[in-house]
């Protein structure tokens, strides 16, 4: 057998069992090269925390995304159907955040305008309110 193939072969074996979760022989083997295990350690635990929090800023992202949508489309809704409450509601919702707006110009605003102006508040406080009101509305 051939030294390349013998070298394949090992590191083969060696990558099997660190993916089935057996180190013993990799650590022997780094520790025999002069590295230090608790810096290598350290350092993947540092790295696994990193991907777990950029994992779970995008998936609030995308949960953030989703309850805007939400949103927007029951605003959309509630605009062209006309429901007092409600509307009232929205208009005071974007009077705070500083949006002048007035009945004629409110049924004129596409989905896109909608998430542009309601982007910097709570969304779940949002939707319940709206949900609640158009009940009591009806």
């Amino acid at each position: 057998m051939k030294i390349k193939s013998l070298q394949h072969k090992i590191y083969d074996t060696l990558l099997t069992d660190i993916k089935n979760g057996d180190t013993d022989l990799a650590d022997v083997l780094l520790i025999k090269m002069g590295y230090n295990l608790d810096k290598i350690n350290a350092l993947g635990e540092k790295i696994d925390k990193s991907q777990l929090f950029l994992i779970k800023a995008r998936i609030n992202q995308q949960k953030q995304a989703q309850l805007l949508e939400k949103a927007s489309q029951q605003i959309h809704r509630l605009l062209y159907h006309g429901q007092d409450r409600p509307l009232a509601y929205i208009k005071e919702l974007l009077g705070r955040n500083g949006i002048p707006c007035f009945n004629s110009n409110l049924e004129k605003l596409d989905l896109e305008e909608i998430k542009e102006m309601i982007k910097d508040i709570n969304y779940l406080e949002l939707l319940e309110r709206l949900e609640k009101e158009n009940e009591e509305e009806q």
